[in-house]
């Protein structure tokens, strides 16, 4: 395999932007040909900050329909919601996912965060009318966890794909909900319109609850073992339960705020009430 790691390494550093970006409506591999293969939780929305190029060579390739997964390129570049990955093949054909990050100091601005890896394996099928037929299928294995997918090519390389593509979704789908945690606890007294910015974000580019294992029906048990081994359910709920009860704290002080001050006015309406009735009891003594 050809090597396009200057590329990938320029691109995740921010030295480099890529000329060929593709929205991933428009790549077949990563989200389907027809509806029936559509990944089903994209609003439309999404397809406007979620983009793909490929790379060949250290080249982009301007035209990609009609490869796959396993075809003719080296280095997927990714960028989704501002936050740059790159999926790589390597020589085992292996997909490799990376994003970019400041902890690797190996590789800067280049953190592993996934790998899946694909074997392809002979079965010998015997049937009562026909002589032994030997045919292949592939074994996924992702966390050394080995799962069979499929016997059909195209379906094997899609959803091979599209593991990695819905992994690199929910990894930026969990920072930018850290990132809106991180903006209210920055400053408080913003949190209650930055809770209704991310449910305005949530309900703009997903439909409800996206992520769960039921809405990725097309990868079938392997979402299951990747969502369960991440904790993805769990960071999302963490992120959203900081986000819900800064926002109610922040809605508490206010509250509390108005009551005091509905309660010095008060005090202040009592005491001109007095001051007036004194005032008046002063003026008939004196009369």
């Amino acid at each position: 395999m050809s090597d396009s790691k200057n590329i990938e390494k320029d691109f995740l550093n921010g030295e480099y932007e890529p000329h060929s970006w593709r929205s991933v409506h428009e790549c077949w591999f990563l989200n389907g040909q027809t509806k029936k293969w559509m990944i089903r939780f994209f609003k439309d929305a999404l397809y406007s900050e979620f983009f793909v190029s490929v790379v060949k060579n250290n080249q982009e390739l301007p035209n990609f329909e009609d490869d796959s997964i396993y075809g003719n390129w080296d280095v997927l570049l990714i960028k989704l919601f501002g936050l740059k990955y790159s999926v790589r093949r390597n020589q085992d054909n292996n997909l490799e996912v990376f994003r970019e990050s400041d902890s690797d100091e190996r590789f800067q601005n280049k953190s592993k965060l996934l790998e899946i890896k694909k074997n392809i394996v002979s079965q010998v099928t015997c049937d009562r009318n026909s002589p032994q037929v030997q045919r292949k299928c592939s074994n996924l294995i992702v966390n050394n966890q080995e799962l069979i997918i499929s016997q059909i090519a195209p379906i094997i390389e899609c959803s091979s794909c599209r593991l990695a593509l819905i992994y690199i979704l929910a990894n930026a789908y969990v920072y930018k909900l850290d990132e809106f945690v991180r903006r209210i606890t920055a400053n408080p007294k913003l949190a209650i319109k930055t809770y209704s910015e991310m449910q305005d974000w949530k309900t703009r580019y997903f439909y409800r609850k996206p992520l769960q294992t039921n809405r990725v029906i097309e990868l079938f048990f392997m979402w299951e073992d990747l969502y369960t081994h991440f904790g993805i359910e769990d960071s999302v709920r963490e992120m959203e339960e900081k986000l819900r009860e800064i926002s109610r704290l922040e809605n508490s002080k206010k509250i509390d705020r108005l009551n005091n001050l509905m309660l010095y006015l008060s005090i202040v309406a009592t005491l001109s009430t007095l001051f007036s009735f004194v005032f008046t009891i002063w003026q008939s003594s004196r009369g």
